[in-house]
């Protein structure tokens, strides 16, 4: 199989865990203006589905630019694999992208490092000695940016 390929497949894919997760997340939201807590549970299966999609994303970008990831899950690990240019490219998006939703800045690096290892974390939450915070709104926003530049479904 051909990179171009592959890395079509895996954009694809980064785009259809990214859909199933924002139904998700209007489940999310439906359950927390209405007070329902099954609804409202929904926000880590929400929040593990954005974050997979981020990591495929990232790696669609990786095989586009013929560049070997290994087999990590790290988000930071993936994005500091990236070239310089597209990494300034997606950290200025995501961080537009989180203003205009919240109306304030995010440190972006902070915030990727909070949720790098947070596909395998969340999946086991239920074990954690500690709750983690979820960042929907960090992680929507840099999901969207990598989004933008793999472009639509296909």
């Amino acid at each position: 199989m051909r990179e171009w390929e592959k890395w079509e497949k895996a954009a694809n894919t980064s785009n259809i865990f990214s859909y199933a997760s924002n139904i998700l997340l209007d489940y999310v939201k439906q359950g927390i203006e209405n007070n329902i807590e099954e609804n409202k549970s929904l926000i880590i299966p929400q929040a593990v589905l954005h974050i997979f999609s981020c990591e495929i994303g990232l790696k669609a970008l990786l095989l586009k630019e013929d560049i070997s990831y290994g087999k990590t899950h790290k988000l930071n690990d993936l994005f500091e694999l990236l070239p310089e240019q597209m990494k300034e490219n997606i950290r200025n998006l995501t961080k537009e992208k989180f203003k205009i939703e919240f109306h304030m800045d995010c440190n972006f690096d902070d915030q990727l490092s909070q949720i790098s290892n947070m596909f395998i974390e969340l999946r086991y939450h239920f074990e954690a000695e500690a709750s983690k915070e979820i960042i929907v709104g960090f992680i929507v926003a840099f999901n969207s940016s990598i989004l933008h530049f793999t472009g639509s479904y296909k």
